[in-house]
């Protein structure tokens, strides 16, 4: 886990060199085209810290997380699904699984790696191309700290979820290993504000594995069951 630290610098900074970006207003005003090009160049991959083999030999512990409170069956949706890792868990938890993020490279991995999945390319934080009550699980991992509308994503996550089905997103606390990527910050207070004028109930937690080095990736996780 500390390697992958040390290459999450590294990676950022080759991000900032290639995109010149300067610091967050400069990711603010990027446009569409722009952040599927990062994604397609795989500057946003996972593949860059821990490849595909690793996150399901040696799940994260936000994927663990999602794995243990994930119940029922059904069609789950993972937004940001980057390289199907959660995805592929899910699916032999016995989910239909379900994709999305941007770049046709990164989408193209995916079905490489899920082959049993459906990827589609869309953007999170615009309308999420299914119908409402549509998913048991929604999944939204490290997303809403990069999007440049957090409250229309909310929305559309609430949207697809079917009633009695189980939404449950995670974002770093406050500016735990903050990367220039990050449009936003949140403390407890500001996640609860996100999400209350779409959801009657939801559980706050902060999560992170006591006594390893995923104490340095210190998250708020938000399980909503709708």
């Amino acid at each position: 886990m500390v390697d992958e630290m040390k290459g999450e610098k590294r990676h950022m900074a080759e991000l900032k060199s290639m995109m010149g970006i300067k610091d967050v207003r400069s990711m603010q005003s990027m446009n569409n085209e722009q952040w599927e090009r990062m994604y397609d160049d795989g500057m946003l991959s996972l593949e860059k810290l821990a490849p595909f083999e690793h996150q399901i030999e040696t799940p994260p512990y936000r994927f663990k997380w999602v794995l243990e409170k994930a119940s029922g069956e059904g069609k789950s949706l993972d937004i940001g699904c980057n390289n199907g890792s959660l995805a592929y868990l899910l699916n032999k938890k016995g989910f239909e699984v379900i994709g999305l993020d941007v770049g046709d490279k990164l989408l193209a991995k995916c079905v490489e790696n899920v082959p049993e999945g459906k990827f589609i390319k869309a953007f999170a934080d615009q309308e999420i191309p299914f119908p409402s009550n549509h998913f048991q699980i929604v999944t939204a991992l490290e997303v809403l700290e990069h999007v440049q509308n957090p409250e229309k994503m909310v929305q559309e996550m609430v949207r697809v979820l079917k009633p009695g089905g189980k939404l449950m997103a995670t974002v770093p606390v406050g500016k735990a290993y903050d990367c220039p990527q990050h449009l936003r910050y949140f403390d407890f207070y500001k996640l609860g504000e996100l999400f209350e004028p779409f959801v009657d109930k939801f559980k706050i937690c902060r999560i992170y594995k006591s006594g390893t080095a995923d104490r340095e990736r210190k998250l708020y996780a938000i399980e909503v069951t709708k």
